[in-house]
């Protein structure tokens, strides 16, 4: 229904190896706050006041924090996408023209088909620069 709210549903420790890398790292970082090295510095692991079901340490334990506290540092994107006309995987056409739609235009990160390497910030003022120029192109094409 097109008035529901959007799933976006990023399947985040979908497969059971996801899980076990990041138990892994738990490990080793719980370790290293160990280290007299760390310890000094006056690192400390907090995970022991975790209102847990489980034991501290287990497996069992770092997984129901993992699943618990999981989040991403990246912005999504490719919800939109953009691209040719012909391809019915995309969303805007090179214009950021809404297939199908007259007069919306979508000018945010979701039109980038895969994300960028770093921060979504500047690419996406470089998308709304280039849509503004094109919004003020078609006008001018259409009121002259």
């Amino acid at each position: 229904h097109p008035f529901d709210k959007p799933v976006i549903d990023p399947h985040y420790l979908e497969h059971p190896d996801d899980v076990k890398v990041l138990i892994k790292g738990a490990k080793i970082a719980q370790e290293l706050v160990g280290t007299s090295q760390v310890f000094a510095k006056g690192v400390k692991f907090d995970g022991e006041t975790a209102n847990s079901p489980y034991e501290y340490g287990t497996d069992e334990f770092w997984e129901w924090l993992i699943r618990l506290t999981i989040t991403t540092i990246y912005h999504p994107v490719g919800t939109c996408k953009m691209g040719s006309v012909d391809d019915t995987s995309t969303v805007v056409d090179p214009r950021l023209r809404v297939k199908g739609v007259e007069g919306l235009r979508v000018v945010d990160a979701s039109i980038m088909p895969r994300i960028t390497s770093g921060a979504t910030n500047a690419p996406v003022i470089m998308i709304a620069e280039k849509a503004a120029d094109m919004i003020k192109a078609d006008w001018n094409n259409n009121h002259q």
